[in-house]
């Protein structure tokens, strides 16, 4: 492996699969605005405003993969030593996407938990770590050499560390709601759809979680290529595609439980309908 390939290869690659998923992300966006026109407006506000965030961010990327590969420093070999502004900002929007999609956790979570005012520590502990990702963004406009990196390790651990809490807590309060749940059910679909929510819910929160550890790791190990940063070009695209998910299997669900109930009616309530008709 060369070092083309740990650095600007890798960092081809990270906007690569950022752009895939992107592509994931604009197709769930369409099918949201065309499936559940009835929700809120601020409904409707907060996914608008994750699909800008989240077009920033790739257009930012775009800038930046073209400044090291295409105009290569603009001609000046030594700027390859340097992060680009747009390779930098791109963070900012990013970090924002996480904390809305997290925030859209949390408020679920709050609300079916009857305001629980404990639960109030994961919202602090989210802006804690989109406050240090932003003490992040100003050291490295104000030290943008790639060597400068190693001395900012700890806000990146600190705020992966806040972020990995908040996700396994929200995985692990939505799956025990569920679990809950399956002890007032009726019949044995609803509780086998419960079931494969829990496992939904927990991979999801696993996912992101392990993302984080994951770039955390790497930067910590190889601080000097772009491997660290391929993986965070993806990390909020996991968090963006798995709330848009969550939107967007609604409607499926209760079909499927609106189903099963009505099959699972008495007889004489069905003749009574169909007499009453």
């Amino acid at each position: 492996m060369t070092l083309m390939d740990v650095t600007f290869g890798a960092m081809l690659d990270g906007v690569l699969m950022s752009f895939a998923l992107y592509g994931i992300t604009c197709i769930q966006v369409l099918r949201y605005y065309q499936s559940y026109p009835e929700d809120s407006l601020t409904l409707k506000v907060v996914v608008a405003a994750v699909w800008m965030l989240d077009t920033l961010q790739e257009c930012l990327l775009v800038h930046a993969i073209w400044f090291y590969l295409i105009t290569q420093g603009n001609g000046n070999p030594f700027a390859l030593l340097y992060a680009v502004w747009s390779l930098i900002a791109q963070v900012i929007p990013s970090d924002i996407c996480i904390i809305i999609v997290e925030l859209f956790y949390i408020r679920r979570i709050w609300i079916l938990h009857n305001r629980d005012r404990r639960i109030s520590i994961l919202p602090i502990l989210a802006v804690a770590a989109l406050v240090i990702g932003f003490v992040y963004v100003a050291k490295c406009f104000r030290f943008p050499a790639f060597s400068a990196s190693v001395k900012q390790q700890w806000i990146v651990i600190v705020s992966a560390s806040c972020r990995a809490v908040v996700d396994l807590t929200i995985a692990v309060m939505t799956c025990r709601l569920l679990y809950q749940s399956r002890k007032r059910v009726i019949t044995e679909k609803v509780n086998s759809l419960i079931g494969t929510l829990i496992g939904y819910t927990m991979a999801t929160g696993l996912l992101t979680s392990i993302v984080a550890v994951l770039y955390v790791g790497v930067y910590v190990a190889m601080p000097f290529n772009m491997i660290y940063i391929a993986i965070y070009f993806v990390h909020a695209k996991i968090y963006v595609n798995s709330m848009l998910s969550a939107l967007n299997s609604r409607a499926t669900f209760r079909e499927l439980i609106e189903q099963d109930i009505e099959l699972q009616l008495p007889a004489s309530m069905t003749l009574g309908q169909e007499s009453e008709g």
